[in-house]
């Protein structure tokens, strides 16, 4: 019984030193990947995805699936079109911020947008705002309540404090 009692206690003993080695060793690389989160967050999700690709390509060349001149052109292809999605967004934001100067978006300026635009979507949230013709500033607000800063990673602020 002694001997159960005294096998227990070193085995106990050697749990907690595992355990606090483990803690020790792992806490730099656990700052590390905290950093790495951080950075990569500061970095913008269209990055995150870049890095992905790029890992998966270099698995392709890597593995023979495809060579380096082939997942360049993939990278720089995608790259290309990001910018040119990009500059149609920042052109369409601009068009829609000069049709809002007034505080109303009339049915000519709506007609000016892509038909795919939420704006002109039948079924979608702004079609009870749109049926009279015109779309104002009160109803984009109506429909987006917490559009432009309100909220941050998902999360609104104000529901913290609620």
């Amino acid at each position: 019984m002694k001997n159960k009692i005294i096998a227990a206690a070193v085995a106990g003993g050697l749990l907690v030193g595992a355990g606090f080695v483990t803690a020790i060793v792992s806490a730099p690389s656990a700052a590390s990947a905290q950093e790495d989160a951080a950075e990569s967050e500061e970095r913008g999700v269209f990055q995150r995805g870049m890095d992905f690709l790029s890992e998966v390509l270099e698995d392709l060349v890597g593995d023979g699936t495809i060579d380096q001149a082939q997942a360049d052109a993939i990278v720089a292809a995608v790259e290309t079109k990001a910018e040119e999605l990009k500059a149609e967004k920042e052109a369409q934001r601009e068009l829609i911020e000069g049709f809002l100067a007034d505080d109303v978006i009339s049915s000519d300026e709506l007609a000016q947008l892509p038909a795919d635009h939420p704006f002109n979507d039948p079924d979608g949230p702004y079609a009870d705002a749109v049926a009279d013709g015109e779309l104002t500033v009160e109803e984009i607000r109506e429909n987006h309540p917490h559009r432009h800063g309100a909220f941050k990673r998902g999360a609104r602020f104000g529901a913290l404090l609620d």
